[in-house]
């Protein structure tokens, strides 16, 4: 219990963080495509890796071009298309609608994991959570609910857009585990970010969406920072520290504080709205996240009797 304790106050810290994420971004993309945005914010943090690595003793380049290729492919399929599908549900859905919609991440994870890695396998408990979880979704998605107002319709591309996002950010957990696994985070994520970053510049100019210009004033440009080194070279560095050091089952709580911040920070920034609705399916995905993440304590093995 000690133990949780302590992890609680940098995993409150790290949903904070990834709240306000969402929130800044979906400010942001009032005056600014999510192409443009995700290409300008990737190419400033690919640049704050670049000088982490250049000046920070024991940070160093991978030479061996198979692990680029690898982690240059996470980088492609597992950082910029989740990213892009997240930026373009945000332009229909609340932040946290949005949030909750990532909150299936554990879910499909676990169901991929299942099929694709031998050593994590689905229970009867993690199956009946992944059933209620997606029940949860199932409740706000046939509602129609946007959590931006009663006059906001639901559009389905906000729907498609989230599922991509999900299932490459799902399948991009299962394939680090499979291929990254001896690799250095630091290298990985490195490798991930500096190789993301010309694909996203690449779709922001095959989309017409180049245009920087609205992300360089006022409070767009302070966002833009904020996204690029707090929002992500943070973040990073912030949860693999609870990873490393309180475990995986404590760095799982983000994602029960993730949802209702990221609302109260819409609701109290951008004027979203929360219904009833929402509220009952946020709850029921989080029945459901309990299961998936649960793990029964082991039964104490007993003394054997001496004669």
């Amino acid at each position: 219990m000690k133990r949780f304790k302590t992890a609680m106050i940098p995993v409150f810290l790290l949903a904070v963080l990834l709240g306000s994420n969402t929130v800044i971004a979906r400010a942001a993309m009032q005056s600014v495509s999510p192409y443009a945005l995700n290409a300008a914010r990737v190419s400033l943090t690919a640049l704050i890796y670049l000088i982490s690595f250049a000046l920070i003793p024991g940070w160093r380049w991978p030479r061996d071009l198979s692990v680029w290729l690898q982690a240059g492919l996470w980088g492609i399929f597992g950082f910029a298309l989740p990213l892009t599908a997240f930026m373009h549900v945000l332009t229909y859905f609340s932040s946290g609608v949005t949030s909750l919609f990532g909150t299936l991440s554990p879910v499909v994870v676990a169901i991929l994991a299942h099929f694709l890695l031998q050593d994590e396998r689905l229970t009867l408990l993690k199956i009946a959570g992944s059933l209620i979880a997606f029940g949860g979704v199932a409740i706000i998605l046939f509602s129609g609910e946007t959590g931006l107002g009663g006059l906001v319709q639901a559009d389905p591309r906000g729907y498609l857009w989230a599922a991509v996002g999900v299932l490459s950010g799902s399948g991009s957990v299962v394939y680090s585990r499979r291929f990254l696994s001896n690799m250095e985070s630091i290298q990985a994520t490195g490798i991930r970010t500096v190789v993301a970053a010309p694909i996203l510049i690449a779709v922001a100019i095959f989309t017409g969406n180049f245009q920087f210009q609205p992300l360089l004033h006022g409070g767009n440009l302070l966002g833009l920072i904020y996204l690029a080194s707090i929002g992500t070279f943070v973040i990073f560095i912030l949860e693999f520290h609870v990873i490393q050091s309180f475990g995986a089952g404590p760095a799982s709580q983000m994602n029960y504080l993730l949802p209702p911040i990221a609302t109260g920070l819409g609701v109290l920034f951008l004027g979203e709205q929360i219904s009833l609705v929402f509220v009952t399916g946020m709850l029921v995905i989080f029945i459901g996240l309990f299961l998936v993440n649960y793990t029964p304590r082991p039964q104490p093995t007993p003394d054997p009797q001496i004669p």
